[in-house]
């Protein structure tokens, strides 16, 4: 067929405005805020537990917005829009989160649908209104503001099976610093600030790329984090939960953990893209030396009295032994395959050490391996309990947190739990906090009956983890 300049002129036109029409379709939709972890944001919303109950409602999310005291929406991410109440007290999930304009909000809406009750879901009667709920919160530049949101769930659900869900939005109390448990999330780039009263996320403070390692000062006024991403190492007033200042380690590449002297006067910096630690004056962040040691250098443990570091170096199947006075590598213990996180027992100076590719964890003592125990699963992670006659190691293929006496001679019980990275018990002695890495979960346990108290979302990639005591 052969086309006249007019209808080919034509037909070139239409295909420009379809193209036109596509492409502003695409930035609108580009520009329409979507589930997913990986924006910026200076606002979260959680959803905490109320009173255990049974009832089992759910219903589906889709849309919310915090509206200015001028009326103007502007919309937030939804994190999980599946919604469902839970029969533990305790629970936290991060639901909601966004970037909006630095101005005050006054009221929280959201569009929800497909209300539900029971297991099996049975439907329930809903009038589709937007549900809007008062807040007062003013967004300031350089913070993230943290609100919580009640659901009251058996009062959520009339005798006409209607569902007319009750929220209370409110903002977290400040917390007492010996309260404090601080954990790192990786993949948001935050430390998030934890009040072990009432086991729920409290604020969040935004640090820089990868954080992974953190410890606290022996007095307990400083935080430092390690950013593996960005190479640097934040500095945080535990007191306020602001940033006071951050090191550029410029000797050394990918800080990924931390440690500190009992004199607080230095800090050891593992970088493992350089195969080195390196020293900082922790009061000042100068630099003060930088010490070789093996291949992939992951996690540092000191010796109680602070004369001796140990570094797990995964590639070369090693604990690299530094002396800290000399600032000195001084040997090279050979261990089993990959060695991973390492503890040294209270009031002891053995230190345990688990590996990412066998099943043994060996056991040093006097700066040379005295033990090595197949414990039939490999331990990513190992800790104490405070007293030193428990150690708690887990086991991230199995889905567990595994309980052994301290000569490793017997199983006492253990705990199923996703994907457990680091574990820490709490100084009142009752329980035990487990990050859970990509799950984002933060798992609770009763370490004396040995069961999970609650399982909270609380992040992307919750990885290490400190209790303030």
């Amino acid at each position: 067929m052969i086309l006249h300049d007019t209808e080919r002129e034509s037909i070139i036109a239409i295909r420009s405005s379809a193209l036109r029409i596509s492409l502003l379709f695409f930035i609108l939709l580009a520009s329409i805020p979507c589930p997913g972890w990986d924006q910026e944001e200076n606002v979260v919303v959680f959803l905490n537990g109320n009173n255990a109950d049974h009832l089992k409602l759910s219903f589906h999310l889709d849309a919310v917005s915090l509206i200015d005291e001028e009326g103007k929406a502007h919309a937030l991410a939804i994190l999980e829009d599946e919604v469902e109440s839970g029969e533990e007290e305790r629970f936290q999930i991060r639901l909601i989160s966004g970037m909006v304009r630095e101005r005050a909000y006054g009221s929280l809406r959201m569009n929800i649908s497909s209300p539900s009750v029971g297991r099996k879901k049975a439907s329930l009667l809903w009038s589709g209104e937007p549900i809007t709920i008062p807040v007062n919160v003013l967004v300031s530049k350089g913070r993230i503001e943290v609100l919580f949101l009640k659901w009251d769930v058996p009062s959520s659900v009339t005798r006409k099976i209607e569902f007319k869900p009750g929220f209370v939005v409110s903002k977290p109390e400040p917390i007492v610093r010996s309260l404090k448990i601080f954990a790192t999330d990786e993949g948001l780039g935050e430390v998030l600030v934890i009040d072990r009263h009432k086991d729920r996320v409290a604020s969040i403070i935004k640090v820089e790329k990868e954080p992974k390692g953190l410890v606290l000062s022996p007095d307990a006024e400083r935080l430092y984090v390690a950013n593996a991403g960005s190479g640097t190492v934040s500095v945080i007033d535990t007191l306020n939960d602001r940033i006071i200042d951050t090191i550029s380690i410029e000797h050394g590449s990918r800080p990924v953990d931390l440690a500190i002297s009992p004199d607080g006067n230095d800090l050891y910096v593992v970088c493992n893209a350089s195969q080195s630690v390196s020293v900082y004056n922790a009061r000042t962040s100068s630099h003060i030396k930088e010490i070789k040691v093996g291949l992939s250098p992951e996690h540092i443990a000191m010796s109680s009295d602070g004369r001796v570091a140990y570094i797990s170096c995964k590639l070369s199947d090693e604990i690299t032994v530094i002396d800290a006075n000399a600032k000195e590598a001084i040997s090279a213990l050979k261990v089993s395959s990959k060695p991973m996180q390492m503890v040294v027992q209270p009031g002891k100076e053995s230190l345990y050490v688990v590996h990412g590719a066998s099943p043994n964890i060996v056991v040093v003592e006097n700066r040379a391996v005295v033990k090595r125990i197949s414990l039939g699963f490999q331990a990513k992670g190992v800790n104490f309990d405070l007293d030193g006659n428990r150690l708690f190691l887990l086991d991230p293929g199995g889905g567990r947190v595994v309980f052994f006496d301290q000569a490793l001679e017997s199983m006492l019980k253990f705990v199923r739990v996703k994907n457990p990275l680091n574990v820490a018990p709490d100084p009142d002695g009752k329980k035990l906090y487990v990050t859970g890495g990509s799950t984002g979960n933060l798992y609770i346990i009763d370490k004396i009956v040995g069961k999970v108290l609650s399982t909270s979302r609380i992040g992307d990639n919750v990885f290490d983890l400190v209790i303030m005591r």
